[in-house]
């Protein structure tokens, strides 16, 4: 498994000792590598030419939420991401790590759910660790009440993360952060609420560049 050009990693195949070849992704991450391998899987049961599948592989540029980068600011690169449970934010950092290598990657999370963010506490705060700055919003309710005495509050006591900052409003993020980004900077927003509006508001912001491209 390598870094390549693209942005996202080269693979070899093999199978039972027979080379099946050479594959690149454009997507980042591990994790993108295992689903790729997952698709590989059913495209040869089905009997597609693995040249075929390494093209259609090597032109895929992932789907909406998956690690989508939606623009620049300011020198900023922002990406909006689904992850809202500790292993998909470890492998979403992860991702981040391998293709922004020497860049600071912060993250706007947005816990999902007052049970979710109840009964993975622990889980959650240790899953930033791979971020440089984090911070987070209100819980995100979707059909869930507040009456399980959880908070983000919680959340944010809880972490490990040494540089983690806790606004009390979504609406409050993109001002905050056109104070604090610097050029080369990574903002990754993430959860599986609305908080890719965060992404919206900056890049509409004067300097904004909604592009998907590096």
């Amino acid at each position: 498994l390598e870094q390549n050009t693209l942005g996202g990693s080269d693979f070899s195949l093999t199978v039972r000792k027979e080379y099946r070849g050479r594959f690149q992704l454009r997507i980042p991450g591990a994790h993108n590598v295992s689903n790729a391998l997952a698709a590989l899987a059913v495209a040869s049961f089905l009997g597609v030419e693995m040249t075929g599948a390494a093209e259609t592989l090597r032109d895929f540029r992932g789907v909406a939420r998956r690690f989508e980068v939606k623009g620049h600011w300011r020198g900023t690169t922002v990406v909006d991401d689904y992850a809202h449970h500790p292993s998909e934010i470890k492998a979403t950092l992860a991702a981040a790590r391998q293709r922004y290598d020497g860049r600071r990657v912060w993250v706007v999370f947005q816990p999902h759910t007052y049970s979710r963010t109840k009964a993975l506490l622990a889980e959650f705060a240790t899953a930033f660790d791979d971020a440089d700055r984090v911070i987070v919003t209100p819980i995100y309710a979707a059909r869930e009440r507040d009456d399980l005495g959880v908070q983000t509050s919680d959340l944010v006591e809880a972490m490990s993360h040494p540089q983690v900052t806790h606004l009390s409003a979504l609406s409050q993020v993109a001002p905050w952060l056109s104070r604090e980004l610097s050029p080369g900077d990574v903002l990754i927003t993430m959860g599986a609420g609305d908080v890719w509006t965060v992404g919206e508001e900056l890049l509409a912001l004067p300097e904004g560049e909604e592009s998907a491209d590096e």
